[in-house]
């Protein structure tokens, strides 16, 4: 998307004048009491206005990283953004590419000689502790019986 589409967004407007007018955040939802988590937006029109371009924005970027097939995170909202109410519970601060979290996942599924021999390691330990439980109870009934 190209910078002219982006700023049709704005609705014409300067994106430092959006950025004086709107404000966003994003809160946690509470009033109901149940147990499942539930977040509301509370903002004006230029608030959801310059959301919607940052993410587009950061759509246009995560495009090019995929041209050139170099990844890392897109920057989304700072703390110095007058727009975000600086009471928002949740900030978002920038947007991680799929194709990052993939090659972390890859990494960390990577099982070596080590991790499987704490496997075995833990699972005879458990083996151990419960065949000595059962012979403690044992002894401690064969005691108990003599008398």
């Amino acid at each position: 998307m190209d910078q002219a589409k982006l700023d049709v967004i704005l609705d014409g407007q300067p994106f430092e004048e959006a950025a004086e007018d709107g404000r966003f955040a994003i809160f946690f939802d509470d009033d109901d009491g149940r147990s499942e988590e539930k977040y509301y937006i509370r903002a004006n029109e230029e608030g959801l206005r310059l959301v919607a371009y940052q993410l587009l924005c950061a759509a246009r970027d995560l495009k090019v990283q995929t041209v050139n097939k170099e990844y890392q995170t897109v920057k989304l909202m700072t703390d110095e953004d007058k727009w975000i109410d600086k009471s928002s519970e949740v900030v978002i601060r920038y947007v991680e590419p799929l194709e990052i979290n993939s090659k972390q996942a890859r990494a960390a599924t990577k099982e070596t000689w080590k991790h499987r021999a704490a496997e075995i390691g833990c699972g005879l330990l458990g083996i151990f502790l419960l065949i000595s439980l059962v012979v403690g109870i044992f002894e401690v009934l064969t005691y108990l019986t003599w008398k």
